[in-house]
């Protein structure tokens, strides 16, 4: 049977190679096991995102665990195929805004932001060329507020049915932090 000797400061200690092997596991062992605690995963790894999964037009935000804020539950479960998150009217980070429709036709958009702090906030709309074509100012006066506060219902309608055919870019500033959402407006008034 081999036998390993590791000398040290106080003498021989000797090592078979049962010993050897026990070692060897136990080091090892303890390799795997301070590495930390087992990784706790969101998403669902059997179910894909589906952003064609129709999930209404209710705004009532949540964040998600992988820290996004989606518009309501339905789209945290199905557009971002995750298990866990908060429940309603909680964002990720100071604010989130929601513009609904993307692609415009003959009607409105409509608005909501989401404020965690009292504060102003205001909603820029700039086409293409970056000239302003719409602005207005919105006021949160208490934490966790919704503007409008309609419940998540239509929110604020802003009149991009007479904008001209083209690409926009909506930006939101609340306290000094910036968001930014493109929309297309795909018809002429």
């Amino acid at each position: 049977m081999p036998v390993i000797y590791l000398t040290t400061a106080d003498g021989f200690y000797k090592f078979t190679t049962n010993m050897k092997k026990i070692l060897s596991g136990l080091l090892i062992f303890i390799g795997i096991a301070a590495k930390g605690q087992p990784v706790y995963s969101c998403k669902d790894t059997l179910n894909q995102p589906n952003t064609y999964q129709p999930c209404g037009k209710d705004y009532r935000p949540v964040c998600g665990c992988d820290n996004i804020t989606y518009r309501n539950a339905c789209a945290a479960q199905y557009w971002g195929g995750l298990t866990a998150w908060s429940v309603d009217n909680l964002v990720c980070g100071n604010f989130h805004f929601d513009f609904y429709p993307t692609a415009i036709d003959y009607f409105p958009a409509h608005f909501h932001v989401f404020m965690t702090n009292p504060g102003s906030i205001v909603l820029y709309i700039f086409d293409a060329y970056g000239r302003l074509q719409y602005e207005h100012l919105f006021y949160a006066t208490y934490p966790n507020q919704l503007i409008p506060d309609d419940g998540g219902g239509s929110g604020w309608e802003i009149p991009v049915q007479n904008f001209p055919r083209g690409i926009y870019c909506v930006v939101v500033v609340a306290n000094g932090e910036k968001q930014f959402l493109k929309f297309g407006k795909v018809t002429e008034p």
